[in-house]
């Protein structure tokens, strides 16, 4: 996977809501723009309540997008941030693989 913070031109805003660019994952000529999306969790009390959060890969063209469910349940921005980089890329292109 690339340095986070990968800038994703391919995708238009919008598309894909609340969306935080984490990196790429490359397997020959195909790459993927993976992207995170939080919200607050439907059961939050306040603005201090747990978040939700889901990955969105983008196709480098733009043809496929590919999503998780709500897989992250976590306290704020930072921890949903250390939990998506335990993920090795090898577990990465799994999940993109199984969302096929």
């Amino acid at each position: 996977m690339a340095s986070p913070h990968v800038p994703v031109s391919s995708v238009e805003p919008g598309s894909v809501p609340s969306n935080r660019a984490l990196g790429e994952l490359q397997r020959g000529d195909i790459q993927w723009n993976v992207l995170l999306e939080t919200r607050p969790h439907p059961r939050a009390q306040g603005a201090k309540g747990p978040l939700q959060g889901r990955l969105h890969f983008v196709r480098d063209d733009g043809e496929a997008v590919r999503s998780t469910g709500w897989i992250f349940v976590e306290r704020g921005d930072t921890e949903m941030l250390v939990r998506f980089s335990e993920f090795s890329a090898v577990e990465l292109w799994h999940l993109l693989d199984s969302l096929a």
